[in-house]
């Protein structure tokens, strides 16, 4: 895990709808739009925008599932990124019910 802060800069992609599994990402300042692609029309359509203190990649980074949405920075954004490594260790740590 990178506990790390990050910055990435506007227009940047963090990550793209259809991707098998990924990295959850905690924003601490700036703003993420999530957008999905209609098939029908071949555009991507803005479902959310994300601002300071967001946490996204949440259903891929739990299970293991493909991205539902690509996210791209609307501005400068600071950041935390968890990987799938820590993931698997915070998984094992967690109680199966």
């Amino acid at each position: 895990m990178s506990d790390k802060q990050k910055t990435m800069g506007q227009g940047r992609e963090l990550f793209r709808q259809g991707e098998k599994g990924g990295d959850l990402f905690f924003i601490s300042e700036g703003e993420v739009e999530l957008k999905v692609r209609n098939e029908e029309c071949k555009d991507d359509i803005v479902v959310a925008t994300m601002g300071a203190r967001s946490v996204i990649g949440t259903m891929s980074f739990l299970e293991n599932e493909p991205r539902s949405a690509t996210a791209i920075t609307k501005t400068e954004i600071k950041y935390i990124q968890i990987d799938q490594t820590q993931r698997d260790k915070l998984m094992k740590a967690i109680p199966s019910w």
